[in-house]
């Protein structure tokens, strides 16, 4: 049996989590576009009709490059958090950014995975 998704069939939803810890002189922050992540999409979860909440911590370069981490992802094993961290590291960007970031300074993003 053979499954297509289309980017109509999946739902890829991306917030940004805030914390008392935000620093006024954070850039703003350019999210991977759907067409990018559904490309990432873990086959196996594909096949199963899985979807995830990703949250990840993402630091920044002088030049806007993200390089981030996985702080959570539910369910776990799935291949969610590493696509995630996959996609916002080539595609996503800190914009205007000044200076990279502080070595403990990261961006909290909530990525949610979802199928229809």
């Amino acid at each position: 049996m053979k499954t297509c998704l289309s980017i109509a069939t999946v739902m890829i939803m991306v917030t940004t989590v805030a914390s008392a810890q935000d620093v006024k002189s954070e850039p703003r922050f350019k999210a991977p576009e759907p067409a990018q992540m559904l490309r990432l999409y873990p086959k196996e979860a594909r096949k199963a009709g899985l979807g995830a909440d990703v949250i990840i911590g993402c630091a920044w370069s002088e030049k806007g490059r993200l390089t981030c981490r996985v702080l959570r992802e539910t369910p776990e094993g799935q291949g969610f958090g590493e696509a995630t961290v996959k996609g916002f590291e080539a595609h996503g960007r800190a914009l205007d950014v000044n200076t990279a970031s502080a070595p403990d300074q990261e961006k909290k993003f909530r990525y949610r995975w979802t199928t229809k």
